[in-house]
C-alpha cells in the first residue's frame, strides 16, 4: 500500500452517514457496500426523528463519542434505526448483477476504457 495514503488514512477520522432514503439510481446493497457502513469507520450516524443514532467503529470513534453530548438510545430508537436501514435496503432504485464482476474487471485492466 502507498505509504503516503496509509499515513493520511491513519491521521484522518472517518464519519459515515448511514443511508435511510436511497435515490432512484442507488444500488449499494447489490455491491454489499450499504446502505449501512459495516467496517473501517470511526463514527457512524443514522438519522432518526430529531436526531441521530451514533455508533462507534474504532477506539478513536469511542474517544470522540465520549466527548460529544449524547445519551444512550432507547429501545424504540434502536428499533427505528434498524427498520429505516432495512427499508432502505429493500427500496434501492436499482440492482446490479455482480456475478463474475471481479473476474471481468481483473481481465480488463488494459482495456482502453
Amino acid at each position: 500500500m502507498d505509504n503516503y495514503y496509509s499515513e493520511a488514512r491513519r491521521q484522518c477520522v472517518l464519519v459515515a452517514i448511514n443511508c435511510t432514503n436511497p435515490g432512484g439510481t442507488c444500488f449499494c446493497s447489490s455491491m454489499g457496500t450499504g446502505p449501512e457502513v459495516a467496517d473501517h469507520y470511526d463514527l457512524a450516524l443514522t438519522e432518526l426523528r430529531g436526531g441521530f443514532l451514533m455508533t462507534t467503529g474504532s477506539e478513536i470513534g469511542e474517544e470522540l463519542a465520549a466527548e460529544l453530548p449524547s445519551r444512550a438510545p432507547s429501545a424504540a430508537e434502536l428499533e427505528l434505526a434498524e427498520l429505516k436501514l432495512t427499508r432502505a435496503k429493500e427500496h434501492m432504485g436499482r440492482k446490479l448483477d455482480t456475478t463474475g464482476l471481479k473476474e471481468m474487471l481483473d481481465d480488463s485492466m488494459e482495456h482502453p476504457q
